[in-house]
């Protein structure tokens, strides 16, 4: 019972609200956690070998970011010093806190289990998206976004635009957010026989909230990701593959025609991205491939150029729109090859382990860090990096099934 409340804790937090002084509601849970959890570990307590060995390129990586950023001299920072330390050091924390957790103990039963609650709360943040269409919520959701006065506001600006982002700041959030419910209820579905209407309503629910958010990650990246998951779950043939490609953009567009009204703004501007600069720059929004550089482009140019061996510090510039260039830019070639390095070393577990469908899971996982880390900060994107650790950890646990896989 103990281990299924931390479980429902911590995933429940990843749609928490705001409780003042910039703390969100992950913030008491996780540390708390953390830190009891390291007095049972130095009690004695085992860890899960091949999680907790994830920890170490992150972990090397937030040292390295942190001494060089101390000791390079003062910075002018646009973000947050302990905000940005925050950032880096939640995935390490998360994946201890998980390698204890998920010990000889944690079975497919109990996964189960969390995977059933976790559509719990993706129903509720999805009807939340869905119902900000037509009603305006902003007197509830300023406890879980960042709203304010100001036109400048990240949350306002993107709801102008028509993206429907619901309880998460920024379209990034709501899209791995969603894209790990959409994998999550394709597991329960074909492992676990989550079938029948409860299992419509709900992949109904995902499927609408996750494409008005209008994020990439989810629409194209989430998407394709999932449905080549589910074929593999399925042993699909080629002609499965395009069957449900096309009817998968066929209910797209009748999304954007018939519920999303607005749409227009979005859509022109991704339109004048692809004339003006091409596909990759469409695709990309506007990151990569434009005539001119982008200012993701600058950055990785400022960094390769000034800032190789140690960067330029945690928050001196924001936004850092790049999984790779969060670390690099902020703490050199050492911490961009950490977090490098934890993707290859996830992608190799999941290729050397035996073929089971929790290994299917964690390979999709990892292919959908590597591919969306282009659009984005992802294992550290504010609350929805909380799911998407679980499922790491979990996938990986259940992969590795055995009692050696505990020391």
């Amino acid at each position: 019972m103990k281990l299924h409340f931390f479980f429902i804790a911590i995933i429940a937090s990843s749609i928490g609200p705001y409780i003042g002084l910039g703390f969100r509601l992950e913030h008491p849970i996780i540390y708390i956690l953390f830190f009891y959890l390291t007095i049972l570990f130095i009690k004695g307590k085992k860890v899960n070998k091949h999680i907790s060995i994830l920890t170490l390129p992150l972990l090397i990586s937030l040292i390295i970011t942190v001494v060089f950023d101390l000791t390079t001299g003062p910075k002018i920072r646009v973000g947050n010093f302990f905000s940005n330390v925050d950032n880096l050091s939640q995935p390490v924390i998360l994946i201890f806190i998980f390698s204890l957790l998920m010990d000889s103990s944690f079975n497919t039963e109990k996964f189960k289990k969390a995977l059933m609650f976790f559509m719990k709360i993706s129903i509720i943040a999805g009807i939340t998206s869905i119902l900000t269409i037509f009603f305006d919520f902003e007197f509830i959701l300023k406890y879980f976004v960042s709203i304010t006065d100001d036109e400048d506001n990240l949350w306002k600006q993107v709801l102008n635009l028509g993206r429907y982002t619901g309880l998460f700041s920024q379209p990034l959030e709501a899209g791995i957010f969603f894209t790990c419910s959409m994998l999550s209820i394709i597991y329960l579905n074909r492992e676990y026989g989550f079938k029948g209407i409860k299992f419509k309503i709900t992949f109904l629910i995902i499927f609408i909230a996750g494409t008005i958010s209008l994020s990439k990650n989810f629409y194209l990246l989430g998407l394709f990701c999932s449905i080549l998951f589910y074929g593999q779950l399925s042993k699909w043939s080629i002609m499965n593959y395009i069957t449900l490609i096309s009817s998968t953009l066929t209910i797209i567009v009748l999304v954007f025609l018939f519920i999303i009204d607005d749409v227009g703004n979005y859509l022109t501007s991704i339109l004048d991205l692809y004339q003006t600069n091409g596909l990759a720059s469409a695709v990309t929004a506007g990151r990569f491939g434009g005539k001119e550089s982008t200012e993701v482009e600058i950055l990785f140019n400022n960094f390769f150029n000034d800032g190789l061996l140690t960067g330029f510090g945690l928050g001196t510039h924001l936004p850092l729109d790049n999984g790779f260039l969060e670390y690099g830019y902020q703490g050199g070639i050492i911490s961009l090859v950490g977090y490098i390095a934890f993707i290859i070393m996830g992608l190799l577990k999941s290729i050397t382990i035996k073929k089971n469908p929790a290994g299917m899971f964690l390979k999709i996982i990892f292919i959908y860090v590597f591919l969306a880390s282009v659009g984005g900060p992802v294992i550290t994107a504010n609350r929805a990096n909380i799911i998407i650790i679980f499922l790491t950890c979990a996938s990986l646990a259940l992969s590795y099934k055995t009692s050696k896989a505990y020391v």
